[in-house]
């Protein structure tokens, strides 16, 4: 075992965490701290609860048991809340955060309906804030995405166009965008310098996203702490009910499986095969 001093601070922060756990908690603290350090690397110091907020809600389009998501989740509470309690830290970052109580239960709170998601849209303060928005919507994208798009990602198709996103995974999809969106995207959102191909088209941060969306949310009077992965999950449910084919969904979402694409179909479920079975009539002079 490496010395304590020989350590970084945050490596000796968390030896001390871990110390006189279980050899099973050790093992599963470390995996989901390590998964978290993987999404995010800023300093400890830096680390918001919208950074928290987004690494959990990534967290429902892995292919991950509900367990294993609530371990995660719990690891990094502990982890936040112990440095917290030793001064490391000025406060417990991790505070608000929820738990999540299960993979479909979580999904379907985060699916508002095709009214709510327009009214957040419609309620954006400024034009560059509507647009982000739909952009998050119409195409599906990840926050990540969305920051990380680049002049060279975008590409004119006639009257529309066509974006490169770069996804989880170093995997790479391209989408098309309608007319009204790109020409949006082309006069009033180019960056300051049109033949810097590798200028961000929206060089702006993940929790100023949070932030927009959020408070356009309220200004919709949506009672609901909605985020920016929200649009991505009403983007994936939303075409499928409207008979989007489930490939196509999952193609474009940038989906590891047909399987996780699948779950839209049951988190709001319209019908049930019990509709389809015979009515029982019913007896003269009521139940017995």
């Amino acid at each position: 075992m490496v010395a304590a001093a020989e350590l970084d601070p945050e490596s000796r922060l968390i030896q001390m965490w871990l110390r006189a756990r279980s050899r099973h908690t050790i093992r599963a603290y470390k995996f989901g701290m390590r998964l978290f350090r993987h999404r995010c690397s800023k300093p400890l110091h830096e680390v918001r609860f919208d950074d928290l907020s987004a690494f959990a809600e990534g967290l429902v389009d892995q292919k991950m048991g509900e367990s294993s998501i609530h371990g995660t989740l719990s690891a990094v509470k502990s982890f936040f809340a112990f440095a917290a309690r030793i001064g490391f830290l000025p406060f417990d970052v991790s505070s608000p955060l929820r738990l999540a109580r299960g993979g479909r239960e979580l999904l379907n709170e985060r699916i508002l309906s095709e009214d709510e998601i327009i009214r957040v849209i419609d309620a954006a303060d400024t034009g560059r804030n509507r647009l982000i928005m739909e952009m998050l919507y119409f195409c599906g994208l990840r926050v990540s995405e969305l920051t990380g798009l680049r002049g060279k990602d975008c590409i004119a198709i006639g009257d529309a166009g066509q974006i490169t996103v770069f996804g989880k995974g170093s995997k790479t999809r391209s989408l098309l965008l309608d007319g009204d969106i790109w020409i949006k995207l082309m006069t009033c959102h180019r960056p300051a310098d049109p033949s810097d191909a590798e200028a961000r088209m929206f060089p702006i941060s993940t929790s100023q996203i949070c932030r927009i969306v959020r408070n356009a949310a309220i200004r919709a009077g949506i009672a609901k702490p909605v985020s920016p992965h929200w649009f991505r999950h009403c983007y994936c449910s939303h075409a499928i009910d409207r008979g989007a084919p489930i490939s196509l969904v999952q193609r474009d979402a940038g989906h590891s499986s047909v399987a996780v694409t699948s779950r839209y179909l049951h988190a709001r479920p319209k019908d049930s095969a019990g509709s389809f079975l015979p009515k029982i009539p019913r007896r003269q002079g009521g139940e017995r």
